[in-house]
């Protein structure tokens, strides 16, 4: 007799093996529903998680996972190794068929005891004690307007309940893991949510209540509340203030790798020292595929290379940012000795943190400029500049300092923003303008507000974006101090002034899944892309993603 598990594990495999196999075919549809067939099948490995995921991340317009589904995504939430980001997306999808959701938003015009009557009623608990919600709001950035308005109520009425009457809210009392999660998400998103007068007001006087600490943390910086208040935090929270804390004591140890003195990279520096960005929680998940190819390649060294089997491969991340990228890498490559460095102590204090999470030791962090790049007394086989050279005054000066540093033979992977897939954001950005929003955290809400507004506007297209969520990303998507975008076209130029092959794009699934996009030598050929991007003007929304390569002399 054939064994139940055994059988659902061999079922498992199949339909992951089905899924990676489709992944190659360019057929996405099959692979996102095997990809989940193989999930709920083998809900605790490892690879059936990440390559579900994977998808969920971006895939919309499903009605509704299936129960089985639904109980390995939840299984997936105690797991701290995984981004938990996608789920985000499929709390989008849930909240936006519930047909009952909605009833929850309206209900917030209501006077405050009859919202708090709904609350202490139960008839909204399938919502308060959602595990998926619950685990959304405390490790990802939730990409829900209908949430975010949900969320933005709550947060209203539980402080100004508690201000007014002198006790807590039945949400901050029966539902505090909900509450807990609420403030976990504001500290993540770095308070994107509208906040009015009176709510400032009530802010004020609860400030030194400890029975309000948790609704503080909705409205303020967990790190920057009095020791008392943390004591009385719940476990998940004290940890990030925690974290947050250990990342600010990190910053002023960090070394000087190469010198700043260019004055667009000290503005540049500034503004990310104000806003790091991206914040993340886990290693990314496409990643892993996206650079196993050329890690591969890379361990065979090509001809022309120094006979150096004892030394390690040596790997730059060049503007790393809150190091998602360079922890990945390193991950990945266990042998490689990677170096990463950023313009912005703030965002490598994270980098820092994350990676002695997750490759403890492994990195060589420090503050630096890819202008000065050559200060950093090296060679690398591999270099790694994602979505930097965009934010120089001369990209092309950028580019010319990181090939000097490229071995020959070596690869580089770039990320720049495309021309026609900004045009949305320049748009958004004029309208911020015109309306008078200037940077900071209330006119960043304030804009916000401001381009949701006017659903029929040309502008309102940004809020659909992952990045308008989150203020420090939104800072990055609207109010960035520098900014270029580039064409394929443009690319090719710059690519051959400094003498590098064109190795192809990373693609989106999108153009993955498009049977007509350049294939063969024509995937080769940046001006066929520059004519696919045209007839395609969406394609290369999230930046372009490519590799080039030093020729061997």
């Amino acid at each position: 007799m054939t064994d139940p598990a055994q059988s659902q594990a061999a079922a498992a495999a199949a339909s992951y093996a089905s899924a990676t196999a489709a992944v190659a075919r360019g057929n996405f549809k099959v692979a996102f529903r095997n990809s989940l067939m193989a999930l709920a099948l083998g809900p605790d490995v490892d690879e059936h998680r990440r390559l579900a995921l994977s998808f969920l991340r971006t895939t919309a317009g499903y009605r509704v996972l299936p129960m089985m589904v639904s109980d390995a995504l939840i299984g997936c939430c105690t797991d701290p190794t995984l981004d938990l980001q996608p789920l985000a997306m499929v709390v989008r999808e849930t909240v936006a068929r519930e047909p009952n959701f909605e009833i929850i938003v309206a209900g917030f015009k209501d006077p405050p005891q009859s919202i708090e009557n709904g609350i202490d009623s139960g008839v909204i608990d399938w919502f308060l004690n959602h595990p998926l919600v619950r685990a959304t709001l405390s490790r990802a950035i939730n990409i829900s307007h209908g949430l975010e308005r949900a969320l933005t109520g709550f947060r209203r009425h539980a402080l100004l309940w508690h201000a007014e009457r002198g006790a807590p809210s039945v949400l901050v009392t029966r539902y505090s893991r909900f509450a807990e999660a609420m403030a976990l998400q504001a500290n993540l998103a770095a308070f994107p949510w509208a906040e009015m007068r009176d709510e400032t007001t009530a802010l004020q006087k609860l400030q030194t209540d400890p029975a309000a600490a948790l609704l503080v943390a909705m409205y303020r910086p967990v790190e920057d509340q009095h020791p008392d208040f943390a004591r009385l935090y719940p476990q998940a929270l004290a940890a990030f203030r925690e974290q947050r804390l250990a990342i600010a004591a990190m910053k002023s140890s960090l070394p000087m790798l190469t010198p700043i003195d260019n004055p667009t990279s000290r503005i540049v520096a500034r503004q990310y020292e104000s806003y790091p960005y991206p914040p993340w929680d886990a290693l990314a998940l496409p990643d892993h595929a996206a650079w196993q190819p050329i890690l591969k390649e890379l361990g065979h060294r090509p001809e022309g290379y120094p006979n150096t089997a004892q030394a390690p491969l040596k790997f730059l991340v060049a503007g790393c940012g809150t190091g998602q990228t360079a922890v990945t890498l390193a991950s990945l490559a266990p042998k490689a000795a990677v170096t990463a460095f950023d313009l912005s102590r703030a965002s490598l204090a994270h980098a820092k943190l994350k990676a002695e999470q997750f490759v403890p030791g492994r990195i060589k962090f420090g503050v630096g400029d890819v202008l000065n790049v050559m200060f950093a007394g090296d060679w690398f086989d591999l270099i790694e500049c994602g979505g930097v050279l965009h934010h120089m005054a001369s990209p092309a000066d950028g580019l010319a300092a990181l090939t000097s540093v490229l071995r020959p033979g070596g690869r580089m992977k770039l990320g720049l923003y495309s021309k026609q897939a900004r045009r949305p954001i320049k748009v958004a950005r004029d309208r911020v303008n015109e309306l008078g929003w200037r940077d900071g955290p209330v006119g960043m809400r304030g804009a916000r507000g401001a381009l949701l507004a006017f659903p029929k506007h040309p502008a309102y297209s940004v809020t659909d974006m992952i990045d308008f969520f989150s203020l420090d990303a939104f800072h990055d998507l609207v109010f960035n101090v520098v900014e270029h975008a580039f064409t394929p076209a443009a690319i090719k130029a710059a690519l051959e002034a400094n003498g590098l092959e064109f190795l192809g794009f990373d693609l989106p699934s999108a153009a993955l899944a498009d049977q007509n996009r350049p294939k063969g030598e024509s995937a080769l050929d940046l001006i066929a892309w520059h004519d696919y991007e045209k007839a395609n003007p969406g394609i290369f929304t999230e930046m372009y993603q490519f590799w080039c390569r030093k020729p061997v002399a």
